[in-house]
């Protein structure tokens, strides 16, 4: 930018002055706003990795451990990245730039206690609740039965079968459970069915 000087007269298409007849005068246009001459700049030559402008703002994230949250509070970052258009240059870059302030936000959905879960369709269904993955499942001791759409029919006790020993005559008994059911079957019309095998545990005599 030059400093010009105008005689006042509308045909006067201004001249150009040397900046050492007014380099000391402060510059003002529209009456109030000051002209700046030269300011610093970055302008990276061909070659040359420069940071980027700032990202957007991240969502706010929240440190939660089993649901909980732990207190520290949510916070929420962005960064300038740094742009390397010559591999071999790399380590003339800067570092990529962070930024963060705290914010308010909740836990991530998958990390909300059980009671706050939401799964949909709901688990309405006795003995059921809604897992992390966000389907419905069947508390301990209980096994799925599965709708032919996948979702969750009922919750079904897993058989405890009494089997009596042949070499006690006071009818000494081992307990067997019902463990590690295979994939469905079509043993069961309408339901994707399981093949149970008895496996005793317990001691006996």
């Amino acid at each position: 930018m030059s400093c010009v000087v105008y005689d006042g007269t509308p045909e006067d298409s201004g001249k150009m002055v040397d900046e050492e007849f007014c380099g000391d005068i402060d510059l003002i246009v529209n009456g109030d706003k000051n002209i700046v001459l030269e300011e610093s700049c970055i302008v990276p030559c061909p070659g040359d990795c420069y940071l980027n402008d700032w990202s957007e703002w991240s969502l706010c994230q929240l440190t939660c451990v089993n649901g909980q949250n732990l207190g520290f509070g949510g916070v929420k970052v962005r960064s300038k990245a740094v742009i390397i258009q010559e591999l071999e240059n790399q380590h003339l870059c800067p570092e990529q730039m962070l930024e963060s302030k705290p914010c308010h936000g909740g836990c991530f959905e998958v990390l909300k206690p059980e009671n706050e879960r939401i799964c949909n369709p709901p688990c309405t269904q006795m003995h059921s609740y809604c897992t992390e993955t966000g389907s419905c499942g069947c508390e301990d001791g209980y096994t799925e039965v599965m709708s032919s759409d996948g979702t969750l029919d009922q919750c079904t006790l897993i058989p405890v079968v009494i089997i009596p020993t042949s070499d006690d005559k006071k009818g000494d008994v081992k307990t067997s459970r019902a463990i590690n059911p295979t994939q469905p079957s079509s043993s069961l019309s309408g339901y994707g069915g399981r093949t149970w095998f008895l496996q005793p545990f317990g001691s006996g005599r």
